[in-house]
């Protein structure tokens, strides 16, 4: 009885232990899945930002040549050459922060891509859990029964061993009736 009563015990915990983290890990893949679609969106913010940045320093840049080209005095071409350069770099370190955040970018896709094989994962091994607690009871209700068969054989055996008894005592002539 005692095996029984433990055995639901550790059932009763290893459900419960298995919710607890069955609901861990739900809401540690909700939380990492909103971090995520978080990001990507302050990442798509920035890259059109930027992107409305280098279309802003590509006119500017226009203007400045066509501004260069308007002046003829070498001071004022000198100017619009520094500004031009200045202008480039500007330019090449937005489309190096660009690549960057486009990195950033795929990479949080594939994280977000992987989330779902995360959760079909953790859907199984609820399954299996569940497979293994049925499995469990089916066990706990044979043992039960062979436990209830084992009893009643038993009474049984002591029956038919005092039948015998009797039997020998009546065969061997009537003295054994008056020690039973």
């Amino acid at each position: 009885m005692k095996l029984i009563i433990s055995h639901d015990q550790q059932i009763v915990e290893l459900q419960q232990t298995n919710k607890l983290e069955v609901s861990q890990m739900q809401k540690s893949a909700t939380e990492k899945q909103i971090e995520l679609t978080q990001r990507v969106l302050v990442l798509e913010n920035e890259r059109d930002l930027l992107k409305f940045e280098r279309d802003l320093l590509k006119e500017e840049n226009q203007r400045l040549i066509e501004d260069k080209k308007l002046q003829n005095t070498s001071l004022g071409y000198q100017k619009l050459l520094d500004e031009v350069e200045s202008l480039r770099t500007v330019l090449e370190l937005k489309s190096s922060e660009m690549q960057d955040l486009r990195k950033q970018n795929e990479k949080l896709q594939r994280e977000g891509d992987d989330l779902p094989a995360i959760l079909q994962k953790l859907e199984a091994a609820q399954s299996r859990v569940e497979d293994l607690n049925v499995q469990l009871q089916r066990k706990s209700e044979i043992e039960i029964q062979l436990s209830q068969e084992k009893d009643q054989m038993a009474r049984e055996i002591n029956l038919e061993k005092q039948k015998k008894k009797r039997l020998s005592c009546y065969n061997s002539g009537c003295t054994c009736f008056n020690t039973l």
